[in-house]
């Protein structure tokens, strides 16, 4: 706009004249007659002097006031004229501040739609589950992600792609530290492998992090099979000291309370006749103890009898139990 240069202004400074001096000196003038000293006397004169000296004064500051509004009238209204000017101009501003926050606005949900929907053709491209679907876009919507032809910029669509493939890689490495769950559990010597819910609370830290606690948690879970098992051989044991007690020296062997499996195919050495031997054991344990610390036991009794050509032992719950 070349509106400034259109402003013309003629300032002519107020120009007011008065006789001060030749006022001042007959005001002083005429004051020293009023410098009396009052007494009983004079009393009466000097109230009537300040009255006159109170007139005098009025008359003085009226004419003053009414002097200043007269040259002041011009600048109060030069100063009303310009405000509107002014006022037109922030109205102006105002109108054309709020089409571009609108327009700001709608290109703003523009680029939110076109990112919610690369977001979620790219989630589905590579295959990433809800449960890892993590990525936020928030701070990607911005009018300069879009192009003047409407579309997403390539930095911004790359940008929404390594966040994707950053929830695929942790799918993957949750998928692959599930998987190998069970192996670990094993080769830790766990007779019942760990599931996720015994893991969830860190199974989504960096390597270190879950190295140190898996590890903790096998050492855990050692432990108590470690305490389960030594509890189990302490009841077996209590058991089979009652029973030498109460049965009689040549019971009747007990009826099977199993499902027999069938065993397993043995090929004979050279000369040799295979048999398989299948026995039946009844124990009662406390109901907390598991099946297999109950197989663990048994191999190991087995072993420390001499017995090594087991080849596998079949535990269930008799009919009725609890």
């Amino acid at each position: 706009m070349q509106l400034e240069k259109n402003i013309k202004i003629t300032n002519t400074p107020a120009c007011i004249e008065v006789n001060f001096d030749v006022l001042r000196k007959a005001l002083e003038k005429d004051l020293e007659r009023f410098e009396i000293v009052v007494t009983n006397d004079t009393l009466a004169d000097a109230k009537k002097l300040a009255t006159q000296l109170n007139e005098t004064k009025k008359i003085i500051d009226d004419r003053r006031k009414a002097e200043v509004a007269k040259a002041s009238e011009p600048v109060k209204q030069f100063d009303a004229q310009m405000k509107d000017l002014v006022i037109m101009c922030a109205a102006g501003r105002q109108k054309i501040l709020d089409q571009v926050s609108r327009f700001e606005d709608e290109v703003r949900d523009l680029v939110e739609e076109s990112l919610v929907t690369l977001l979620s053709g790219l989630w589905e491209k590579h295959g990433v589950d809800s449960e890892f679907q993590r990525t936020t876009i928030a701070d990607l919507v911005k009018i300069s992600n879009l192009t003047a032809k409407g579309n997403l910029t390539k930095a911004a669509r790359d940008e929404v792609e390594v966040r994707v493939l950053a929830d695929k890689a942790l799918q993957e490495q949750t998928d692959r530290r599930l998987t190998q769950l069970e192996t670990e559990s094993y080769k830790a010597g766990l007779k019942a492998p760990l599931q996720r819910q015994h893991v969830e609370s860190f199974l989504f830290e960096d390597k270190d992090i879950y190295t140190q606690r898996m590890a903790q948690l096998v050492a855990i879970e050692i432990e108590r099979q470690d305490q389960a098992e030594a509890r189990l051989r302490v009841d077996i044991e209590r058991e089979q000291a009652r029973n030498k007690q109460t049965q009689p020296e040549a019971p009747q062997a007990a009826a099977p309370q199993h499902i027999e499996r069938p065993a397993a195919s043995v090929k004979p050495s050279k000369g040799k006749v295979a048999f398989n031997v299948t026995c039946t054991f009844n124990v009662e344990v406390p109901p907390s103890v598991h099946e297999n610390a109950i197989d663990a036991e048994l191999r190991r009794v087995m072993k420390k009898a001499g017995i090594t050509s087991l080849t596998g032992v079949y535990v269930q719950r008799a009919q009725g139990a609890a």
